[in-house]
């Protein structure tokens, strides 16, 4: 890492492209045109793992750190230098995203920030005081706050972030933010999405089997009994099935019970599912873009990391049953949806290998809850699917 301290005069530099990166904003990418100019044989002095470039044009009479981060001559970040490697944490994102946030807000005039703010739904309140009132009508009072803070925390509240700053004088600093992961990773949906073809194409083998979790499970008929989880747009289910004999519980999969173990299948990382593979049909904007095998339980295994997962399921035509299993991001306003139809007959036979399966990702949530209107179940994953294809 290493500090360049650069007195940056107000003179014409010519431009530089930034076109392919979406966080790249004209004023960010000004300010890069102007810093990129300057040799790198400044002071040098350990900060966090990026460049962080001390810059004097941004705030009148102040010298303000700017963060760079580029890999292999591309830039991947570019923002206000708040976190040290101490405040870090696991929050990387975030982190970079408010960075890169209020970098951005301190380029831009301030009669334009009410309106810029509030088109991307971002609120700054210092002091009990919301940006725009008398006691906090200049932006860069922030600073204080953000070089002398003592401790912050990050939660997510519903659909919003809500990340507070405190120093040791009693100052703070309230930032309130959309949970979109495109406005806060600064990607667009196509960037998301070949990200994430990246990402399942690297798969390989490797997952944990699911461990036997009985805790308040209760009996539903029989030898049947199921652990109610998490219950999605009043229609996708999140329980765990078990079938116990004598004293003795195991996880359903049996033909029996083929909507629960289906259910099973997805919601768990099991036996059953090691040889299965799924040949992807990965939609983006309403066609299939790519074509990929993965193994069932490396899928299942890499989603649960950073997903709630849930599944609807209903019988079809021909002894088959339509699956529908969504993807809900724990820490983000989207989510994927997996689409298949599994041969009831099939299933449970040790030949069972394939599966075709139709995948769309990076849903918004709020766009979800008017594909359910008050109709028959029998329609809804007809009216679902319709409308996820519409949004793509």
């Amino acid at each position: 890492m290493r500090i360049l301290i650069l007195l940056i005069t107000l003179f014409s530099i010519p431009a530089f492209s930034f076109s392919q990166y979406h966080f790249m904003t004209k004023n960010l990418a000004e300010l890069y045109n102007r810093i990129s100019q300057y040799p790198r044989d400044g002071q040098t002095q350990a900060i966090n793992k990026d460049s962080v470039v001390i810059v004097n044009i941004i705030v009148e009479n102040q010298s303000i750190p700017v963060c760079i981060e580029k890999k292999i001559d591309k830039i991947h970040h570019i923002g206000l230098a708040v976190f040290t490697d101490k405040f870090r944490l696991n929050q990387t994102v975030i982190i970079k995203f408010i960075e890169r946030k209020i970098l951005e807000y301190l380029l831009t005039n301030e009669d334009k920030l009410p309106q810029l703010m509030n088109s991307e739904g971002v609120t700054f309140i210092l002091n009990s005081q919301p940006f725009g009132s008398m006691a906090f009508n200049r932006f860069n009072r922030i600073l204080p706050v953000l070089y002398n803070f003592k401790n912050y925390n990050i939660m997510l509240d519903g659909k919003k972030y809500v990340v507070l700053f405190h120093t040791a004088d009693n100052d703070s600093l309230i930032i309130q933010f959309s949970a979109r992961m495109d406005i806060i990773s600064g990607k667009d949906k196509k960037e998301l999405e070949w990200e994430l073809v990246g990402k399942l194409l690297s798969l390989g083998e490797d997952f944990q089997y699911s461990n036997l979790d009985t805790v308040n499970v209760k009996k539903q008929k029989g030898s049947l009994y199921v652990r109610e989880g998490k219950v999605f747009f009043n229609l996708f289910l999140s329980h765990v099935y078990f079938i116990r004999k004598k004293k003795t519980f195991s996880y359903v999969f049996n033909s029996q019970y083929p909507k629960q173990s289906l259910a099973n299948l997805f919601l768990l990382v099991l036996p059953a599912g090691d040889s299965i593979r799924m040949e992807i049909a990965y939609h983006v904007y309403g066609k299939v873009q790519r074509l990929f095998n993965v193994n069932l339980n490396a899928f299942n295994f890499e989603m649960m990391k950073t997903h709630d997962v849930s599944i609807y399921s209903e019988e079809s035509a021909s002894d088959s049953i339509d699956v529908n299993v969504l993807y809900i991001s724990k820490k983000y306003d989207y989510m994927h949806l997996l689409y298949a139809t599994f041969p009831v007959k099939k299933i449970f036979s040790k030949g069972f290998k394939g599966l075709d399966v139709h995948f769309y990702s990076y849903i918004r949530q709020d766009n979800i809850k008017n594909l359910f209107p008050a109709a028959q179940i029998g329609r809804r994953k007809k009216i679902f699917l319709k409308g996820i294809i519409n949004e793509q």
